[in-house]
């Protein structure tokens, strides 16, 4: 699974790249993130899933952040 932060300017996203075995986890994460911030998501790939949170810089920073930690524990 890989993650990451991409910002231009007052809109950003995080890419998370995951692999149809980790679908369990990513759900996990979509939904924590999802749940604590106002962001959007798009989701595509059968295999590759490479799923997009976007939004507000500050709204996705946090979401990035939560993600980060709930991928640690």
């Amino acid at each position: 699974m890989k993650i990451e932060f991409i910002s231009n300017g007052n809109i950003a996203k995080v890419v998370i790249r995951s692999f149809i075995t980790e679908h369990r986890k990513l759900n996990r994460l979509i939904d924590v993130a999802l749940f604590h911030e106002p962001v959007n998501e798009s989701t595509t790939g059968l295999f590759f899933r490479v799923t997009t949170l976007y939004g507000k810089q500050n709204h996705v920073r946090r979401a990035h952040k939560i993600i980060c930690r709930e991928v640690s524990l």
